[in-house]
């Protein structure tokens, strides 16, 4: 399992539940923004789930993927060089 920086018992469990939760707090977040009383609290709900996307995706290597070992990179970088000669 990868760290990301969580105690052990919390990232385990995030890792077989998480999507779950996540799945469900997005649900509910667009249920609550079609209803035009509670539009603001699903937009939040929204908000929050974006923002701990976002969060783990740019503060821990959950979501880090280098480009530089993408061969369609390289294929780019040779054409690139290969115009400037």
């Amino acid at each position: 399992m990868l760290d990301i920086g969580l105690p052990r018992g919390l990232a385990e469990s995030f890792s077989s539940h998480g999507k779950t939760v996540t799945g469900i707090a997005e649900l509910i977040a667009a249920i609550l923004v079609l209803i035009p009383v509670t539009r603001v609290w699903g937009a939040l709900v929204g908000l929050m789930a974006m923002s701990g996307a976002i969060f783990f995706h740019l503060f821990t290597p959950l979501g880090v993927v280098p480009v530089v070992h993408n061969d369609m990179w390289r294929m780019v970088e040779r054409r690139r060089t290969s115009l400037h000669k």
